[in-house]
């Protein structure tokens, strides 16, 4: 095999590989999403996903906005399994400590929006 048919195959693999790690996050959240629309198919309480990174980690948080709703928030990890924050640690430790990154998704979008 020539050195230019093995960087096309090596470049091909890296490109492959990469996509599939984008779709593997997208994968996750679209679970999340489904998850939350099935569990609550009328929006009621204005359910909601948002990304954020905690102490290095990728956290899910799933809640509520309705001002006259209230509810325990759930955590997932990365790959979409629900988690419990540390003994000892409450919602405003987290707020304070993590770093928002995205809005995944919320019964509040316009009708045909796209999450990201």
């Amino acid at each position: 095999m020539s050195i230019k048919k093995l960087l096309y195959v090596l470049t091909m693999g890296v490109c492959l590989l990469a996509a599939c790690r984008k779709n593997k996050s997208n994968s996750v959240e679209d679970e999340l999403i489904n998850k939350a629309k099935t569990e609550n198919p009328n929006c009621i309480c204005d359910p909601y996903i948002k990304k954020y990174e905690w102490k290095g980690r990728i956290v899910y948080l799933q809640a509520v906005a309705g001002p006259a709703c209230s509810s325990i928030p759930w955590f997932y990890n990365s790959s979409g399994e629900r988690i419990e924050l540390p003994g000892g640690t409450t919602f405003d430790e987290f707020f304070a400590e993590a770093t928002f990154l995205a809005d995944v998704w919320s019964c509040k979008e316009k009708p045909g929006a796209v999450h990201q």
